[in-house]
């Protein structure tokens, strides 16, 4: 049996259960101080219907909220791409691309999930005002190295690649990034890493071009042969053989 986690409601306890053979168990208690609670100021626009009637959505800031550590914060438009990490003090640290502004905000949220300050790590002069889309969150846990923020450059500016941002760096480093060159150059949509188990001992990484012009739309992959290597791997694109282009189909075809 392979170790599980379930979160419970406010305050209550998750249990992770492994089993060594089937008649030798252990048991771990983690406490879990997380309150599952309205936030934001914001009122919660959402409406389940009732296929999801088990579930519950919960506001936690938008660009109305003002936050105790940093009251002259204000969260940005479009937000796309996040990624959440737990940190050794109980804190959380979320990271959130706002594609409106070209930029990558830090939230720190306290152990019951509060947020409690906000600030930008990577800015438009960094992104050379290009519109940070989707993102993937690199863990030790997951991937075999990390934590590190892979951010796709996908719209508006004059850097579409994939940025690597340290989820710690100093928000007075915001106007300063880094891309990944070997990731190539697109209009990234993402560039999700795929699982330590995947290919042990690798870094692949499957990246997917959201490009409109005719040769958008691509779909392509890095490759390192070391784990956590991320700057030194080759690039492969896919080619798709007697594919059917959509734009030469003539009008009543199939």
């Amino acid at each position: 049996m392979k170790s599980k986690i379930v979160l419970l409601s406010a305050l209550s306890l998750a249990f992770a259960t492994s089993c060594k053979k089937d008649d030798e168990k252990t048991t771990t208690i983690i406490k879990n101080d997380v309150v599952l609670k309205e936030h934001s100021v914001t009122p919660n626009f959402l409406k389940l219907e009732s296929d999801f009637s088990n579930a519950s959505v919960y506001t936690l800031f938008t660009s109305e909220d003002q936050f105790k550590d940093s009251p002259n914060y204000v969260f940005g438009a479009l937000a796309d791409g996040t990624g959440l990490l737990k940190n050794a003090d109980g804190t959380y640290t979320m990271l959130v691309n706002t594609e409106a502004n070209y930029a990558i905000t830090r939230i720190t949220l306290d152990a019951t999930f509060k947020p409690i300050k906000g600030e930008y790590i990577l800015n438009s002069d960094a992104t050379a005002n290009t519109a940070m889309c989707s993102a993937t969150m690199v863990t030790p846990q997951e991937h075999g190295f990390g934590p590190l923020y892979l951010s796709g450059g996908e719209w508006g500016g004059a850097s579409k690649n994939v940025f690597s941002v340290n989820p710690y760096k100093s928000a007075s480093e915001a106007s300063v990034g880094k891309v990944l060159a070997n990731f190539g150059q697109w209009s990234v949509e993402n560039a999700v890493v795929l699982n330590k188990n995947a290919y042990p001992g690798k870094t692949v990484a499957v990246i997917g071009d959201d490009d409109s012009d005719i040769a958008g739309g691509q779909v392509a992959m890095y490759l390192s042969n070391t784990t956590g290597d991320v700057e030194n791997g080759k690039l492969y694109g896919m080619k798709v053989a007697n594919a059917v282009v959509e734009k030469d189909i003539k009008e009543g075809a199939s």
